[in-house]
């Protein structure tokens, strides 16, 4: 068909109403997402791939400028159409590039209404990729804190443990050295004294000299009656012996 339209002008000038028809026609089906054969519909925009080969004829269309027209009225309708559809988010990136292929190939402008559609879904695309990648970043957080383990609980209960522990006994190491050291009292005339400065560089305190005193006194008054003793038995043997003398002599006389 195509090889007898010839080159520039159609030949036959016949053939000009037939392939405005047959143009007009692949438009329909371009467009269209019915099944004939059945009730199932089609993905919308599953068929502008189509397009693509009406563009072939597209030479010979558009150097007729009343069929040039017709084309263009039939396109905006169905483009309409195709914008006002609830499904023309789905509408594949290709499919919309062989539709704005095609109006070049007929020499009309790009699409207004298919550009400002696209930039609205590409608005609210990305305001709900937004909104899920916020929901997905709110679920994680939520669990992962449902998820911490009784050992990490039970962890952080030690530290704050350690922690409370740690201040106290700073607490009181504080009270402890500003406090005034105590001294032992002791019974009787002993004292025992604060170190001073004037204090021998053996560092013996008085109670220590006291006691070495009271040991060293006992210690020379049980000598001394030792001695006493042997001196006293001293003397009584002296004194037996002299009786012993005296007797032996009355005896001799």
């Amino acid at each position: 068909f195509s090889m007898s339209l010839g080159v520039g002008r159609l030949r036959d000038p016949k053939l000009s109403p037939a392939l405005l028809g047959f143009v007009r026609e692949g438009l329909r089906f371009s467009f269209s997402n019915s099944d004939p054969e059945g009730d199932m519909e089609l993905v919308l925009g599953s068929r502008l791939s189509f397009l693509s080969i009406l563009c072939k004829y597209a030479n010979w269309i558009k150097k007729n400028k009343k069929h040039k027209d017709v084309l263009q009225n039939d396109l905006l309708q169905r483009e309409s159409d195709l914008v006002n559809h609830p499904e023309f988010s789905d509408v594949h990136e290709d499919d919309i590039a062989a539709l704005e292929k095609f109006r070049s190939a007929l020499g009309l402008e790009e699409s207004e209404m298919l550009k400002s559609a696209q930039s609205q879904c590409e608005t609210v695309d990305g305001s709900n990729i937004d909104d899920r990648t916020e929901s997905v970043e709110m679920e994680t957080r939520d669990n992962l804190a449902d998820l911490q383990s009784p050992l990490t609980q039970e962890t952080n209960r030690q530290s704050r443990g350690s922690s409370a522990e740690g201040i106290r006994s700073r607490g009181l190491s504080s009270i402890r050295s500003s406090l005034s050291p105590l001294y032992e009292e002791v019974k009787g005339d002993e004292s025992v004294s604060a170190p001073s400065a004037n204090s021998s560089s053996t560092g013996i305190p008085k109670r220590r000299l006291n006691d070495d005193s009271q040991i060293s006194s006992a210690s020379v008054g049980k000598t001394q009656s030792t001695f006493d003793g042997e001196v006293s038995n001293s003397d009584e043997e002296s004194d037996t012996e002299s009786g012993t003398i005296t007797k032996r002599s009355r005896h001799s006389k």
